[in-house]
């Protein structure tokens, strides 16, 4: 029953990322130029108590006048001193409104990431406190997200910008629930347009 659960999740998120990249590949046979549009380094990681790091780069897939469609692929870390350590590998399909005289920018998406974990499972602590890890659980974590982002044009290729994701947990070690998850960063701007 695990293994049967465990491939059900893991090809459903394959196939949505399948479904991300073959958007981009038709987008590259309609454009004579297929480039990012920004990339993004923020401080995030789960509220509220395990900081972490993202990076991630956004590809345009068609522009309209005040929105657009894109794709943001990313990957970060974040953690919780003595307790557990997470490796995150994602992609988010979005819609961004801005319009064309404004600084602020409004993205809608959905996501799908693959959580990587190791939790401590047991440890010892001595009279004077130091706590010592005795053992380590990986699990391997298929996470949908839901993601809204607010971001403002501080000039025109730099970008500050807050997000808030909450995602849903599936893995067949551990009970599945959600997560709510922050993010405060900086985006660069490789062209005019974001």
């Amino acid at each position: 029953m695990t293994i049967q659960f465990f491939k059900n999740h893991l090809l459903s998120g394959l196939s949505v990322l399948l479904l991300l990249f073959s958007l981009l590949n038709h987008n590259k046979v309609g454009a004579q130029e297929f480039k990012p549009s920004s990339f993004s380094v923020g401080y995030f990681g789960p509220i509220p108590n395990e900081p972490g790091l993202r990076l991630a780069v956004n590809f345009p897939i068609k522009s309209f006048e005040k929105s657009a469609l894109i794709l943001n692929g990313h990957i970060g870390s974040f953690n919780k001193k003595n307790d557990n350590f997470n490796a995150l590998v994602g992609a988010e399909l979005g819609w961004a409104l801005q319009k064309p005289n404004s600084k602020n920018r409004h993205v809608f998406s959905l996501g799908s990431g693959y959580l990587l974990q190791s939790e401590v499972s047991e440890f010892s602590v001595n009279l004077h406190g130091k706590i010592t890890v005795l053992e380590r659980s990986l699990r391997h974590i298929f996470m949908p997200t839901v993601n809204y982002e607010y971001g403002r044009l501080v000039n025109d290729r730099i970008a500050l910008f807050g997000k808030v994701s909450y995602g849903y947990r599936i893995a067949p070690t551990i009970e599945n629930a959600g997560s709510l998850m922050w993010e405060f960063g900086v985006r660069f701007l490789l062209n005019k347009k974001a």
